[in-house]
């Protein structure tokens, strides 16, 4: 289980710096990960609101990398942390499930319209 839990801290930090680097970035950067085109518009009106949320899910997505790294016992034990795995892992799966209707309905058209 050890290299897994390394697998997925390395995954989260990689995914936490692309989300700092899409605030450096600004605007096109929002667009291309389809954050939305309101994102990127606030963000060209000089709004910290995109900045101030991608942050946000930065550091959330860093402190899932530190309790994998928890999990693989590369670092001590932190606190709820059987409890935290669980629950990220759910997000994790909540999320790629997501992407996948995502995908269906981008590759497919909406299969439920009528």
């Amino acid at each position: 289980a050890r290299p897994f839990y390394r697998l997925a801290a390395s995954l989260s930090f990689a995914v936490a710096a692309v989300h700092l680097v899409i605030i450096f970035i600004g605007a096109p950067a929002y667009r291309f990960f389809d954050a939305g085109e309101q994102m990127a518009r606030a963000a060209e009106a000089g709004s910290t609101l995109p900045a101030l949320l991608t942050l946000g899910i930065t550091i959330v997505l860093a402190v899932f990398g530190v309790y994998a790294l928890a999990g693989a016992q590369d670092i001590p034990r932190l606190p709820f942390q059987r409890f935290a795995l669980w629950a990220i892992t759910g997000i994790y799966l909540l999320r790629g499930a997501a992407i996948f209707v995502e995908l269906t309905v981008r590759l497919l058209g909406n299969p439920y319209a009528l």
